[in-house]
């Protein structure tokens, strides 16, 4: 997908172009990002490299975190840097993370970057939105995890019934005892009944 606009990369304005919004990166002329979520490029690519073209050119990244945000790659020619997607947008368009928030998925789907879906909050928001939208890694959906949820309640069962000690359910469960012990003061698993 290509569009025209005003050929000057250094613009720090921003052009209302196909129901959406797009603003140039302030720190990376001949870049831009739209609301939409999509990085745009109007640099000649190749041994051109620098270049300015009268076309914007959305791009596309085949490059993903190990806990899948979209990374793109963002050059002067001089130098190289792979950003977060999600990141660039919201900073340009809202600014700066504030100390001691991060930016969460409203949705909950790391790939989907649209401003609208954007937003910045405290870590205990952004892991409350994963569990919303079932994207926490806890309990039986975390790869070592040795219990589930009907072990869990057949731990806690057996530590009301009183016939065991925290020591030997452990043992019966082959997890460590400060596990049942965590498990009992609803430390750890504390969203099984």
């Amino acid at each position: 997908m290509n569009f025209n606009l005003p050929n000057d990369p250094f613009l720090e304005e921003e052009f209302s172009c196909l129901f959406h919004l797009f603003k140039i990166l302030p720190e990376w002329p001949g870049y831009g990002v739209d609301t939409d979520g999509y990085l745009w490029s109007c640099l000649v690519p190749g041994p051109g490299f620098g270049k300015f073209k009268n076309k914007w050119t959305r791009l596309k990244s085949n490059s993903t975190s190990s806990n899948g945000r979209i990374i793109i790659g963002l050059s002067n020619g001089k130098i190289q840097v792979k950003k977060q997607l999600h990141r660039l947008i919201i900073e340009t368009f809202i600014g700066p993370c504030p100390e001691g928030l991060e930016t969460c998925h409203n949705n909950g789907n790391h790939t989907d970057n649209r401003l609208s879906n954007l937003r910045y909050g405290t870590h205990k928001q952004n892991m409350a939105d994963k569990i919303k939208h079932g994207t926490s890694v806890r309990g039986d959906r975390h790869p070592i995890s040795k219990l589930d949820v009907k072990k869990v309640r057949e731990i806690r069962l057996l530590i009301q019934k009183g016939e065991k000690n925290l020591g030997q359910i452990a043992n019966l469960f082959g997890v460590d005892r400060t596990i049942i012990s965590r498990i009992r003061d609803k430390r750890a698993w504390y969203w099984v009944e």
